[in-house]
């Protein structure tokens, strides 16, 4: 799943986005748009949401909180991939996870 988020300062002047709404789907898409060209991710495994600023993670009343807030977050289920595991004394080795 990828997810989109801005802060909540509206969206003023854009002939690209209506909102902020528009504009965190956007960027959401847009990064799935580069894994689907640049890795072999089946499209029908991956989805979008675009969320605006209706979940922050800082507060939207100073600049770094706002900054915070324009983001986008990957949830990787493990029970679909591939599981990385690492052992400190070789390096990292891919398993197949059964849940």
């Amino acid at each position: 799943t990828i997810s989109g988020h801005t802060d909540d300062v509206p969206i003023a002047f854009s002939d690209r986005f209506d909102s902020n709404w528009d504009l965190s789907a956007a960027r959401a898409a847009s990064v799935a748009d580069y894994f689907f060209t640049t890795t072999q991710i089946d499209t029908q495994r991956v989805s979008v949401f675009g969320y605006a600023d209706t979940k922050p993670v800082a507060t939207n009343q100073t600049p770094q909180g706002r900054s915070e807030n324009r983001r986008i977050e990957i949830l990787i289920e493990a029970n679909q991939l591939a599981m990385l595991s690492y052992y400190p004394h070789n390096a990292m080795t891919s398993k197949q996870s059964n849940a």
